[in-house]
């Protein structure tokens, strides 16, 4: 019978390290046998002991790295959502997962002879990296958490240079963290503990707010800065948010706010001495495009630009040589989860109490009705009254209500009602993936996209949106050929009927836009109004605003529908007039299709996203059908639906095409 061959060590532990070899001596002579035996036989069991070892430990770091890389992208998530605490819980989660690694190692007594193994020499200095990873992001959530509690009260208590500081200071950890994570990216390769993507997106989120902070600090290091905060009525709806009844100018020193001034819109709007041609819808109701109908473009950013240029042009501003650098928008909603927080607030000389469940309506009945409006002329007034009593209540504030009322602020960025610009390029980026700059998204490449967005403007339709009600619903349904027909209705109901206010019991005027997906194409449309007579009125020596133009430009009429259709935005925009009479509901339909085709065998994944306009008060349902024969992964069906009764400010549904029999 043939002998076989014995295994050598270097066969036993190739799994563990390919550059352990222990060598037999060539000759064996017959007296020294004994003693070969008991010496190959210790290193054997020698090598065996630290290969089981380092089996443990590799066994120990794959779970931890498990473990390690579900609680980074944690982590990751609520720091872009802005929720300190919890990212600080997922860092104190990675930092015990490392020690205890590291103890894993000093345990198994195989520490000092690591080194000799290829695959794990590394191991020393990759812990050492994730500790200081994990130590030094606990303590900038720290620092985070500090900051999203107290730099309010700094700012407005003249503590901007600490702020200033502050800030300073996390900048320079968040480099140290950096440094970890780019010793980490060294070692990825050789030890996985957390993966090279992980890392890289780590660091790429993490030099992206570093940058953001540094814009910051000098932004803040300046000497003066000028920030507009809109008082936005979403009871009178416009594209990009509510009508802009008043503002607040605040000015900031170093950090510090130094003077706020609370304003009645048409302050300003009477001393500016420029001509811009309005938009065509608001041609019937004014000759002139001014700051108070600045919020007319759905992109935030638009909007809020257009809002600095007819302040800066103001004479209220430009003889003081005052130009603005950011504007903040806040709804009735943000304002009354404010008043919920500081209490009810008692105005002496007009015998109201202002609390979060009257606020909107007393101050509404005051500005259309009260002694400022009828005797004096000034019927914002009231505001600038409250506005400096809310600051300092809010000032006073105990910490955890402060807290509860950050957590609020979240939830509104969340729901659109608060939305914030700024000239500076890297602070405006930043504002974008915090969700806090209410653009329009833009779609990924190699990706079927259907984008939907249901734009109001309330033309003359006085406070008419505090009492409609919306709901949305697009229907979806893909054919074998992979085309997309959609047919969509929008219902709004008015039950502002009971109320014998005129502001809220009128008709109300409604300018719709329908944002789709670039280059649908309609196919039928029932339920719009009538088209109003728009004045001929000549606007020679007017200037034709530039990013208005470039979309009016490419606007047609197409007279089989009623409708216009216009590109904004990279959008295809479907626009008519539909409104709705107090104590009626109305519901306008138009059906269109997907100018892209969904490859049915490809497994390409399939994007539904809806945008909602700033303070609407809107139901969403979405369907789609799956072409016959097929169904959604998502769904085990060939049906897939998605309904909310308040959605977020962005909606993105991603849905990926099987065959039943899978």
């Amino acid at each position: 019978m043939q002998r076989k061959n014995k295994p050598s060590i270097t066969d036993i532990h190739k799994d563990t390290s390919s550059e352990l070899r222990f060598l037999a001596p060539k000759k064996k002579l017959k007296k020294k046998t004994k003693t070969s035996f008991w010496v190959v036989g210790f290193f054997l069991l020698i090598a065996v002991v630290v290969t089981g070892r380092l089996t443990i430990l590799q066994y120990g770091a794959l779970k931890s790295s498990e473990k390690i890389t579900n609680q980074l992208l944690e982590a990751k998530t609520a720091l872009r959502e802005f929720d300190p605490e919890m990212a600080k819980l997922a860092f104190e989660n990675i930092d015990t997962e490392v020690k205890e690694v590291t103890g894993n190692v000093q345990e198994l007594r195989i520490d000092k002879i690591i080194g000799f193994f290829t695959e794990f020499k590394h191991v020393p200095s990759i812990l050492s990296s994730l500790l200081g990873l994990s130590s030094s992001a606990v303590n900038i959530t720290d620092d985070i958490v500090y900051l999203k509690n107290n730099s309010l009260e700094l700012m407005m208590s003249s503590g901007g240079k600490e702020l200033i500081v502050r800030l300073e200071e996390l900048s320079r950890k968040i480099e140290l963290l950096v440094e970890n994570v780019n010793k980490l990216e060294e070692y990825s390769q050789d030890f996985d503990i957390v993966s090279g993507q992980d890392l890289f997106a780590l660091k790429a989120d993490l030099v992206r707010n570093a940058e953001a902070l540094d814009s910051l600090i000098g932004f803040l290091k300046n000497n003066r800065r000028h920030i507009v905060v809109l008082f936005t009525n979403e009871s009178e709806m416009r594209p990009g948010g509510g009508f802009i009844g008043s503002f607040a100018h605040v000015q900031i020193d170093n950090g510090s706010v130094s003077n706020i001034t609370t304003t009645d819109v048409y302050d300003p709007d009477g001393q500016i001495d420029i001509k811009v041609v309005p938009p065509e819808p608001m041609q019937s109701i004014t000759p002139d495009w001014e700051t108070r109908d600045s919020n007319w473009f759905f992109n935030f950013p638009t909007s809020a630009a257009k809002v600095i240029y007819f302040l800066n042009n103001s004479k209220i501003y430009s003889e003081q040589n005052i130009t603005f650098d950011g504007v903040i928008s806040m709804n009735t909603k943000v304002f009354t989860d404010i008043l919920r927080a500081v209490g009810p607030v008692e105005l002496a000389e007009y015998d109201l109490t202002i609390t979060h469940e009257n606020f909107l309506e007393e101050i509404q009945e005051e500005v259309e009705s009260g002694d400022d409006n009828r005797l004096r002329g000034e019927p914002k007034r009231i505001l600038k009254v409250l506005t400096p009593i809310v600051l300092e209540r809010i000032n006073s504030l105990s910490e955890e209500s402060k807290v509860q009322l950050m957590k609020s602020f979240q939830h509104h960025i969340q729901k659109k009602n608060l939305m914030a610009f700024t000239k500076n390029k890297s602070l405006e980026f930043y504002l974008r993936t915090v969700g806090l700059a209410g653009d329009v998204y833009l779609p990924k490449r190699n990706i079927i996209s259907e984008y939907l967005a249901v734009v109001n403007a309330n033309i003359a339709g006085h406070k008419t949106d505090a009492y409609i009600k919306q709901s949305i619903h697009l229907s979806s349904r893909v054919n074998i050929s992979g085309e997309i027909r959609n047919e969509l209705s929008i219902t709004r109901t008015h039950s502002g009927d009971d109320r014998d206010e005129w502001w809220y019991n009128a008709l109300n005027k409604n300018y719709l836009q329908v944002y789709t997906t670039l280059g649908s194409v309609v196919t039928k449309v029932t339920g719009r109004s009538p088209w109003p007579r728009t004045p001929n009125r000549g606007y020679v020596g007017y200037i034709v605003d530039k990013e208005l133009g470039e979309i009016e430009s490419t606007t047609s009429y197409l007279r089989e529908y009623g409708v216009d259709r216009s590109i904004a935005f990279d959008k295809t925009v479907y626009s008519a007039w539909f409104n709705t009479p107090a104590g009626e509901a109305k519901t306008f339909r138009i059906e269109y299709i997907n100018p892209q085709k969904l490859p049915i065998s490809s497994k390409l994944p399939y994007e539904f996203v809806f945008e909602k306009q700033s303070g609407a008060d809107t139901e969403l349902i979405f369907e789609i059908t799956a072409p016959v024969g097929y169904k959604w992964k998502e769904s085990d069906n060939s049906l897939f639906s998605y309904t909310s009764s308040d959605p977020d400010s962005r909606v993105i549904i991603r849905l990926t095409l099987l065959p039943l029999s899978q």
